[in-house]
């Protein structure tokens, strides 16, 4: 079964989690939460190849628009089967890659943000 994918090709990163912030508060204080999540990958390369993979699978997305992803399944998506699954996500977008500290002539890590994903 495949992992990681993005448009259809797969991608290991180091590390991959869930993240969705309130975009505000209620008067009573209660979180007021946006209607679509966001996925943080992360990879940390030990070679320049590595980095320069990664890079290009960013460089032919950033003219496309919207994406499809292939992620670990968000776990309100799960419904109690209790089973780790991969599930596709359409209609992302991408951040411009961060990347971290260099070290010898190439970034040590570097992080995407997948915005406005769905969850089923």
């Amino acid at each position: 079964m495949a992992g990681y994918e993005i448009n259809q090709t797969e991608t290991s990163p180091s590390e991959g989690k869930w993240i969705r912030k309130p975009l505000d508060f209620a008067g009573d204080g209660w979180p007021i939460y946006p209607g679509t999540y966001t996925f943080e990958m992360k990879w940390n390369f030990a070679t320049f190849q590595e980095w320069l993979n990664v890079q290009f699978l960013f460089d032919s997305l950033q003219s496309s628009g919207t994406t499809q992803v292939r992620l670990p399944v968000h776990p309100a998506s799960l419904a109690g089967s209790g089973a780790f699954q991969y599930w596709e996500y359409s209609g992302c977008v991408f951040t411009e890659p961060v990347t971290g500290a260099y070290f010898a002539e190439f970034p040590s890590n570097m992080t995407l943000t997948i915005l406005n994903i769905k969850v089923k």
